[in-house]
């Protein structure tokens, strides 16, 4: 099953993997975000090159960057907004009378669990931006989990019909 917010948090842990197993070229810093995004689909097949491409893309530092470090940078402040965004819906899902009381419980775990994944990610951050690519990849990690656990909370909770890894479900519910 392909996570829409998990994504976010994989595309991080695996450029912390480039980061640890890889140097950059030349010929990577002026492509840059195609060749980090090609890499990075080449290693894991969750991450899709083209939805890589438009992620990174979708901020015009991206296209600047020269240093793996940059795009990470800009990485996490992606997924530092969209982690906030997301809690923002959950919790306005909560307010929602419409829902049964499976879904709701499913919802609440979820705002628990993504209730911490912005400050991991700010952590993570600064770890990057010292220099500390373990703990960068560890706060990495823990966001990831939020998705994950997420979507096991809906599962877990036979609230199945509704999934926050969806997009069209919560855009349709919203």
């Amino acid at each position: 099953m392909r996570k829409f917010e998990g994504y976010f948090f994989s595309l991080m842990f695996s450029i912390f993997m480039i980061f640890q197993c890889s140097t950059l070229t030349n010929a990577a810093a002026n492509n840059l975000v195609l060749d980090t995004c090609k890499k990075m689909a080449g290693s894991d097949p969750n991450i899709k090159y083209n939805s890589c491409v438009t992620l990174l893309g979708s901020d015009p530092r991206s296209s600047k960057a020269t240093s793996l470090s940059e795009l990470g940078t800009i990485s996490f402040e992606i997924d530092i907004s969209k982690a906030k965004s997301i809690l923002s819906t959950i919790n306005g899902l909560l307010k929602d009378p419409k829902f049964d009381p499976n879904v709701k419980r499913a919802l609440k775990d979820c705002s628990d669990f993504y209730s911490t994944a912005p400050d991991n990610l700010q952590e993570g951050l600064d770890a990057l931006k010292a220099g500390d690519y373990s703990t960068a990849n560890i706060r990495t990690s823990a966001a990831f989990d939020s998705s994950v656990n997420c979507d096991d909370s809906f599962k877990e909770k036979k609230a199945s019909q509704f999934r926050l890894s969806e997009p069209a479900k919560v855009k349709e519910v919203l």
